[in-house]
């Protein structure tokens, strides 16, 4: 299983938030494309697992073309893909980013002369 501590429960609960955001936004922004209007936002729990939804304009995307259909439900797991990426790059390039926040400062070390392996 995954233990997670308490004190990191904001800081998951708030990354659930803004990935389940960004995948519904794919598909509201899909949908847009195709001239398919939002009706409705919403997040939600089932039981304690969260979730996420976007409430399309009844009845009009089982009218379009199937590309088009197939555009809007596959648009929230490209959105996955992006955030994961950008996540990926954003990680990768932290200590590059924050390095100006940094002063580096000189190590010494102490040199023995001899033959320690006696």
């Amino acid at each position: 299983g995954v233990n997670v501590a308490s004190s990191d429960f904001p800081l998951v609960a708030f990354t659930l938030v803004v990935t389940l955001s960004f995948h519904e936004l794919g598909h509201a922004l899909a949908a847009a494309t195709e001239r398919v209007k939002t009706e409705g936002v919403g997040l939600f729990f089932a039981l304690i697992m969260p979730g996420a939804f976007v409430r399309l304009e009844e009845g009009l995307l089982p009218q379009l073309p199937p590309r088009a259909q197939l555009k809007v439900y596959c648009a929230g797991a490209w959105h996955n893909i992006i955030l994961a990426l950008f996540s990926f790059v954003a990680a990768k390039s932290l200590p590059y980013l924050a390095s100006p926040l940094y002063e580096e400062q000189p190590t010494y070390r102490r040199v023995h002369h001899g033959n320690h392996f006696k």
